[in-house]
């Protein structure tokens, strides 16, 4: 899709554009000049640039499906119970994804602001094991984290073309509750 920067003659703020001969007699500043003389140069550079836009594909969002999410586990048990438990139930639940290409994520945030996201995904019948770990911005959130590995995981399976179930495990509830409220993906 190709997009050009055009302004109709008869749009409101078409006027504001356009050269007057105040721009030409007046004594401007850097801070007074009109619009028209602050955006000129600009205009000049780039008056007939086409800009390539990101394929977003050729489905209109409102027709696509939003992803299903399970948050069963969450309502099951409390990270401060016993080790074992936590362990079972959650070997229980990723079990019932059998089929499925299973993508676990997780992001940390150190000491010092830093941030690193990752992802591993399972070794498939069409694929082997994929291990990803990237830096992102220092200092942003640990929730802004978990959305950047959860992300990652979803650009690494589109790319990897698979034709079985995808499903994303994160320890992130607000990710979760994110995808649920069509925030994210």
């Amino acid at each position: 899709m190709r997009f050009v920067l055009s302004l109709a003659s008869e749009h409101v703020s078409a006027k504001v554009f356009e050269d007057h001969w105040t721009q030409h007699y007046g004594k401007f500043t850097e801070r007074n000049q009109t619009i028209a003389a602050k955006v000129s140069n600009f205009f000049d550079k780039y008056k007939e640039v086409n800009v390539e836009s990101p394929y977003i594909g050729d489905t209109p969002p409102w027709l696509t499906q939003a992803p299903r999410t399970d948050d069963t586990l969450s309502k099951e048990v409390s990270k401060y119970q016993a080790p074992e438990a936590l362990l079972a139930l959650s070997k229980a639940t990723i079990e019932q994804y059998t089929g499925h290409t299973r993508i676990y994520t997780d992001a940390s945030k150190t000491i010092d602001g830093k941030v690193g996201v990752g992802c591993y995904i399972e070794a498939g019948e069409t694929h082997t094991e994929v291990r990803l770990a990237q830096r992102i911005t220092d200092r942003v959130t640990v929730y802004a984290g978990e959305m950047a590995a959860v992300q990652l995981a979803l650009r690494t399976a589109i790319q990897m073309n698979e034709s079985t179930p995808i499903v994303v495990f994160t320890d992130s509830l607000a990710v979760v509750r994110s995808v649920e409220a069509g925030q994210i993906c």
